[in-house]
């Protein structure tokens, strides 16, 4: 799988900027060991959400999602475990 952004890319796009450097300069392994330990961690609803949109985004369609809820309901959990994995 490709990584986007790599180190050497940055600068000739951003200009050097340091915020934005700061902001993708992610640590890849401790994502994945991340997302390793939260999607055990998804109920049903959540899971199934999940799967579908990871599905979509892995097989590359055009798809628009609209994830809502009532608050307490783990939509930000499921957003933030998407993100980890992608």
């Amino acid at each position: 799988m490709e990584h986007f952004p790599n180190s050497n890319y940055i600068p000739l796009v951003h200009g050097g900027n340091r915020l934005v450097q700061e902001k993708l300069a992610y640590d890849q392994h401790s994502l994945t060991i991340n997302v390793n330990n939260v999607e055990d961690r998804l109920n049903d609803d959540q899971r199934n959400t999940y799967e579908t949109i990871l599905n979509v985004v892995t097989n590359k369609e055009d798809k628009l999602f609209f994830v809502y809820g009532s608050g307490g309901i783990g939509k930000t959990f499921v957003w933030t475990t998407l993100l980890s994995h992608l």
